[in-house]
């Protein structure tokens, strides 16, 4: 069945109860430890560097892969939700040339290192921060579906779910920082 539904000011087409032409991202974060920051050993990696675009839900992205200083650039939509655990998400792969042409447009930088972190069968993102966010570690995972995510264990090395914590997701950590610190 198809319906037309409105988020955030946008509409989407949804097919069989998911959004045409975009997946939903299912995605759960923690504040990650700072003793096991300072053993962590790194390895491979990528360096994201995210501009969140002013005024609307888009991200231009370049990802440079430690091991062969390749660059992936992707632009995104997060369309937003009622769910802090999942949202439409629509995101294209770009040529360097795009990549260049959209990052002009006028919007925040965020900047991380992403590491892969496997504990209990599970794969953890693990973002470092750097610039104005150094200092802020997070890890996260993705599901296929939000009753496998929320079966996913907290990591180990994870002190607080932040999941339900809008200042920690990527667009308000572009345009707000950490006002009040991590906590």
């Amino acid at each position: 069945m198809n319906e037309i539904i409105e988020v955030n000011e946008t509409l989407i087409k949804m097919v069989n109860g998911k959004p045409k032409y975009s997946i939903f991202e299912n995605e759960r974060k923690w504040l990650v430890d700072e003793e096991f920051i300072k053993n962590f050993k790194g390895g491979w990696n990528y360096l994201i560097t995210d501009k969140y675009i002013k005024d609307s839900r888009l991200r231009v992205r370049s990802a440079l892969d430690s091991e062969t200083d390749k660059f992936i650039y992707k632009f995104c939509k997060k369309y937003g939700s009622e769910s802090p655990y999942s949202e439409p998400i629509s995101s294209i792969y770009l040529s360097t040339l795009e990549y260049q042409l959209l990052s002009q447009l006028p919007g925040n930088i965020i900047i991380k290192r992403r590491y892969i972190v496997r504990e209990n069968d599970f794969n953890y993102n693990l973002d470092i921060f750097e610039g104005h966010l150094q200092g802020l570690v997070l890890a996260e995972i993705e599901a296929d579906s939000s009753d496998i995510l929320t079966s996913i264990p907290s990591p180990s090395f994870a002190t607080k779910e932040v999941t339900e914590d809008v200042k920690y997701s990527g667009g308000y950590l572009a345009f707000n920082g950490l006002k009040n610190g991590i906590n």
